[in-house]
């Protein structure tokens, strides 16, 4: 298996595949020679032949993509890479989803991913066309989506929080998600997915890991390139006499990306309109549409008149900075820019504000960039565009930043990490040497600002001595630490997760907690309250002895954290009539799941819990343990407390009766 050497300094060449490094001091930019793992790896272009599917564990992982389309921006490109890089022996992509038929597909990123895997997508609209042998259409994206998850074993997704649950339908297995950028939209995007059934977050730097729900917990992945993409095919002569840039003197500052107001394209015209007659610009990429398009023609002629020029994007991005001097990357806000790691691996001065991953690695390893702040100055611009053109590629900076791209930031690094990543991901989840077990209990835990009493509320679960349940804690937009508190309390324990949404109350908690949850019998506890060990072991005996009963409940204890006293609460045998007069069951329960999902979802407001007992009451009969099995705490925090003293809130204290009466009418009409 042949496989490529590309230069990273005077004397050293690496494999771009295997990571051999040979030391010559006479070698040439590009060589072919042996790879010592042979036959482990390919060169870019040729298919990767995809093993059969096999089960979890005993090969490669079947992995499905979910992206909202394939625009030519970085984080397409980085789904490009991942479908035609990964080593097909560890993860098989089973499919990619198309999730928004409305957004733009460009067909130079399709046609090596319908290569390699199948993408499937709704029907197209505005006249979109439909790619015939390369995408198979489906009316819906839910069918769309369908198609590709039958025998999946992980999906991973980005920037399609708005309609993940939608598209993840029964799917059980684990869901990653990703987090490309640092900004506000992405920040929500990233809460929605989480809220639509993600599992777990992977960021591609570390401040796109702080703009994720839990941050601790996310994996930081960094994106990579083929350093076969910034070789250049043609020559620096031919490219700049094509641009009408062809003396030896003439300085050019570039700029290769997206055409869009968030990525500061123009910030390589102001830089040469500030700057000696000898400098000039070139600006090459594509904007979202037509409009946007013509716009960055204007302002790049309005800026620097003939001394720039805007060219359309190309695939052939190596021939682009083998003919610029320096490029310019002015955004004020990245992930982990493709074009960044492209110019470092090409050995072209970068001229760039302190975004993405450039300030995680220069504190690493030292300078690799001539800075610029957010949103520069003109004077700012042109005195850095200078000293980068000044410095030359042979610097000091340029070369650091090309060994630290070579080590850190290629294809082959990214996508083993993410191998290792997505294996890890699959064998936690399905607990394998092969075999998923589904738990027999389910324990939601919804959570707002309970920083201060979780920690015991989640050991007293953890301490149960009935152990077959899986664990899930609903950060409800909480505003202190909650979140990370439960993360610590959790790690290394299987078969628990912490899940972050918008604040939207207890019923809406739970129902996202109980939509996730997996077992055969439900229960919550609150994030400021504690369990006996015996608390699951008592009420699943009740259930599994009585086939004919929805729901076991015990007694409990009630505590008064102002005075300190404790009272034990003994409660009633089971009679619906007494229940539609009274929430008298307590905090103490566990129901089957069927019952469950015929009673539907918890109401989202207070009084949710009385309105699911209610509800379960019409379907079949409780049974009462008579054993303390928990301690409701009373605290001057908790909402019964602050609904029975809060005037605020008076007009909730009637809430129980309205309740009633709805149940009341609603057994009427039944009769």
């Amino acid at each position: 298996m042949l496989c490529c050497f590309v230069r990273v300094d005077s004397e050293l060449v690496r494999c771009v595949h295997c990571g051999q490094s040979l030391v010559s001091p006479d070698v040439a930019d590009r060589i072919r020679a042996r790879c010592r793992i042979a036959g482990s790896h390919q060169t870019e272009g040729v298919p990767k032949n995809l093993p059969e599917s096999r089960m979890p564990g005993t090969g490669s992982w079947r992995v499905v993509m979910f992206t909202p389309g394939l625009q030519l921006g970085g984080a397409e490109l980085w789904v490009r890479t991942m479908i035609t890089e990964m080593d097909s022996a560890r993860i098989k992509w089973q499919a990619v989803v198309l999730a928004h038929s409305h957004t733009l597909i460009n067909e130079k990123l399709l046609r090596p991913i319908a290569a390699r895997t199948r993408v499937t997508a709704p029907y197209a609209t505005h006249g979109q066309p439909e790619f015939a042998g390369l995408i198979e259409r489906f009316p819906t994206r839910r069918d769309a989506a369908a198609a590709a998850l039958a025998g999946a074993d992980i999906v991973v997704c980005w920037a399609i929080g708005g309609v993940l649950e939608e598209l993840l339908q029964d799917f059980k297995g684990p869901v990653v998600a990703v987090s490309h950028g640092v900004c506000r939209w992405t920040k929500a995007d990233m809460l929605r997915q989480m809220e639509g059934g993600a599992t777990h977050t992977v960021a591609v730097g570390a401040r796109a890991a702080s703009v994720c729900p839990n941050p601790a917990t996310t994996k930081v992945i960094f994106n990579g390139v083929n350093p076969l993409r910034c070789e250049p095919k043609r020559s620096r002569e031919t490219m700049r006499a094509e641009w009408g840039y062809g003396q030896d003197e003439t300085i050019i500052v570039g700029y290769v990306g997206r055409f869009g107001v968030e990525k500061n394209p123009t910030a390589a015209a102001v830089a040469v309109a500030n700057l000696p007659a000898r400098y000039r610009a070139v600006l090459v990429g594509e904007a979202a549409n037509s409009t946007l398009e013509a716009e960055t023609h204007r302002l790049v002629a309005a800026i620097a008149g003939p001394r720039a020029k805007v060219c359309p994007a190309t695939e052939e991005v190596g021939d682009v900075y083998g003919a610029i001097d320096v490029l310019v990357m002015a955004s004020p806000a990245e992930g982990c820019s493709l074009t960044v790691i492209e110019a470092w691996l090409a050995g072209v001065p970068l001229v760039s504000t302190p975004v993405g991953i450039i300030g995680d690695l220069e504190s690493r390893f030292g300078q690799i960039v001539f800075p610029i702040p957010i949103d520069p100055t003109s004077e700012e611009l042109a005195r850095a565009v200078r000293e980068a053109a000044h410095a030359g590629r042979s610097s000091e900076v340029v070369q650091r930043a090309r060994r630290i791209a070579y080590e850190h930031l290629t294809a082959k690094r990214m996508t083993d990490n993410w191998a290792d990543f997505l294996e890890g991901v699959g064998k936690e989840h399905y607990a394998i040497n092969g075999h998923h077990k589904t738990p027999q209990v389910s324990i939601v835990v919804p959570a707002w600002n309970e920083a201060e009493r979780i920690e015991k509320s989640l050991r007293s679960i953890l301490a149960q001595s009935y152990q077959d349940f899986e664990l899930i804690v609903v950060n409800d937009g909480s505003t202190d630490n909650t979140a990370e508190i439960a993360l610590q309390v959790l790690a290394g324990r299987p078969q628990t997760r912490v899940i972050s949404k918008l604040n939207g109350g207890t019923g809406s908690a739970l129902n996202l907690g109980f939509e996730r949850a997996q077992g055969k019998y439900l229960t919550w506890w609150s994030a400021d309250c504690w369990v006996y060990p015996e608390w699951l072991e008592q009420l699943k005996d009740c259930l599994d002895h009585h086939p004919e009963i929805v729901m076991a409940y015990g007694d409990w204890e009630s505590f008064d954290q102002t005075s300190g006293i404790t009272q034990t609460q003994h409660v009633a045998e089971f009679d619906k009539a007494l229940l539609l007069n009274e929430c008298y069951i307590g905090p103490c329960w566990l129901f089957r799941r069927t019952a469950k999902e015929l009673a539907g979802r918890y109401l989202e407001e207070p009084c949710e819990d009385y309105d699911m007992h209610l509800k379960l009451a019409e379907i079949g009969p409780f049974r009462h343990v008579p054993h303390v099995l928990g301690v409701w705490r009373n605290h001057p925090l908790n909402l019964t407390t602050r609904l029975s003293k809060d005037p605020k809130l008076a007009h909730w204290s009637s809430q129980a009766q309205r309740i009633r009466t709805l149940h009341r009418q609603r057994l009427a009409q039944h009769n």
